[in-house]
């Protein structure tokens, strides 16, 4: 189900972006975003994570941008299957392709893909085992203008096995 929505999105987006003249006034943007997320129950305990993650990117016309972030989540002293770790590491890049709605009552409604590459490290008892994961999130959100560069975006997203959450923070235009 989640990757026929992803497919279905990723051809509208083309379809839009291929259809649509590039719009010389759309500008640059950057921002960051306060993140929450779960990587699931794992042996009757939920491992979570919050960080900031830094993204930036390009409105290329009215419904299609497209994004690159980078987050760093920390986790320390959580169990998993019985096992203690000191601390979970993830630094991780999204490479998102980004399709707006029509305004409702102010507020731009969105869906974003993206393919993830993490490098995760989870250390315990003096020993560090390195993990890389490769896959695709998938996010619902909405922007808010709070000025004429400034908005207000927030989202929920999901994928990549059990992992999701949410993330809200400003985004500036220029």
């Amino acid at each position: 189900m989640l990757r026929t929505l992803l497919i279905g999105t990723m051809c509208l987006m083309g379809t839009t972006a291929l259809s649509a003249d590039m719009n010389d006034d759309t500008p640059w943007f950057v921002g960051i975003n306060y993140v929450e997320q779960n990587f699931g129950n794992l042996d009757g305990q939920d491992i979570e994570g919050d960080s900031y993650a830094v993204f930036g990117g390009y409105q290329m016309n009215d419904r299609v941008s497209l994004e690159l972030t980078y987050a760093d989540i920390n986790i320390d002293n959580f169990t998993l299957n019985g096992q203690s770790y000191n601390d979970l590491a993830s630094d991780y890049l999204a490479m998102s392709a980004k399709y707006n709605f029509d305004d409702f009552s102010g507020i731009t409604p969105f869906v974003r893909v993206s393919f993830v590459e993490s490098d995760d490290s989870i250390s315990s008892g003096g020993q560090t085992i390195d993990i890389v994961d490769r896959g695709f999130i998938g996010a619902i959100g909405g922007e808010y203008p709070l000025t004429e560069s400034i908005t207000l975006r927030a989202e929920v997203f999901s994928g990549r096995g059990s992992n999701n959450g949410w993330a809200v923070g400003p985004r500036v235009s220029f």
